[in-house]
């Protein structure tokens, strides 16, 4: 993935703290003892978002929200999430000013001399999703070179594959911290497409009929929780519990629960 400040609400501080309550008194080291302070970017619907309830408080949901969740109950702590810069996040956690960063993150070699890796959680690749209504030709990137721009998101994979591969078909590359900003340029017409991860752009684009994901890239990426280098208790602690959460069916639930009608990867079943 991902990554940016991917903010589908507008908050009046760039860090947000939100609280989320479970049971007692944990003895795994962390930041605070009792909370796992977890670092993301709050709006990269299926993973991390908030939905809104009618007379009431928006609440956080998402496929990562509930696995964090039920990591720390099974841990005994409370999660506190820390709305963040995606662009930054890891020097965050590095700095010891998160514990874990639960953002759709991609495993990748260089953000792994910076952070820790959990054991993977979740396969994923990107794609391109264009405007059908404005660009109706464009079906795949072999279809785009000079004169077209498109969007990615700052520190993310995606941005990383799309200067890789697409500036040197002479795209021009426009940056984003907020992913939902990429999509509403696109809606637009200000952008020909964005280059993110599938299973998110295609959350998107059910709410917008302009847009579609006309191609899947195989990226073969795996998401990962991410923790500091210096706290190994923390690490072995959450590979422990996603384990048990695997083994026991709770994974396979809460996947089906984000995306209905797709199969739980064999390696993530118990």
């Amino acid at each position: 993935m991902k990554g940016g400040l991917r903010g589908a609400v507008a908050f009046a501080a760039a860090l947000v703290v939100l609280l989320t309550a479970c049971a007692g008194s944990s003895k795994v080291q962390t930041l605070v003892p009792g909370v796992l302070r977890v670092g993301s970017s709050l709006d990269f619907k299926p993973f991390e978002y908030f939905q809104a309830q009618p007379g009431r408080a928006k609440v956080l949901k998402g496929f990562d929200v509930e696995l964090v969740q039920d990591m720390a109950n099974r841990l005994d702590l409370y999660v506190r999430w820390v709305d963040s810069d995606f662009a930054t996040i890891f020097n965050s956690l590095a700095s010891n000013n998160l514990d874990m960063v639960a953002a759709a993150t991609t495993i990748t070699p260089t953000r792994e001399q910076t952070v820790n890796f959990s054991n993977p959680y979740f396969l994923a690749n990107q794609s391109l999703t264009v405007n059908v209504g404005k660009t109706p030709d464009i079906t795949s990137t072999d279809n785009l070179g000079a004169g077209d721009i498109v969007a990615v998101q700052n520190g993310s994979t995606g941005a990383s594959w799309a200067q890789e591969n697409l500036v040197p078909q002479g795209v021009q590359l426009k940056r984003f911290n907020l992913t939902t900003d990429m999509f509403t340029e696109l809606d637009a017409g200000t952008v020909t497409g964005v280059i993110d991860d599938e299973p998110a752009s295609r959350a998107v684009v059910a709410d917008m009929p302009n847009l579609k994901v006309v191609q899947v890239i195989d990226t073969g990426e795996h998401y990962g929780f991410a923790v500091s280098k210096s706290n190994g208790d923390l690490l072995r602690a959450a590979n422990s519990a996603l384990d048990q959460i695997m083994a026991d069916g709770t994974y396979a639930k809460i996947f089906t629960r984000f995306f209905p009608g797709q199969e739980v990867p064999a390696q993530f079943q118990g």
